[in-house]
């Protein structure tokens, strides 16, 4: 995605609500990864034991690596989505 459609799609998220500027610092970036880290770690060690269990960490850690790249451009989901 070049930089034209990706400040166009950012564009049309704001004007559907959906996201708005946010600050946040570099640690709480970090912060968030590091979450999105631990829940692929957890899901890893689960797999064996109930795999159901281990898709929902997985899945919880891809939001929480897709939250922390918004924050990387100081944007936050506003509707819960």
């Amino acid at each position: 995605m070049n930089t034209n459609s990706f400040k166009t799609k950012v564009k049309e998220l704001k004007q559907a609500g959906l996201v708005a500027n946010f600050d946040i610092n570099w640690q709480d970036v970090n912060k968030y990864l590091g979450k999105a880290k631990k829940s692929l770690v957890v899901a890893e060690k689960n797999i064996i034991i109930d795999t159901e269990t281990a898709y929902i960490l997985l899945y919880q850690a891809m939001l929480e690596a897709g939250r922390s790249f918004m924050f990387l451009y100081k944007l936050r989901p506003i509707d819960g989505q």
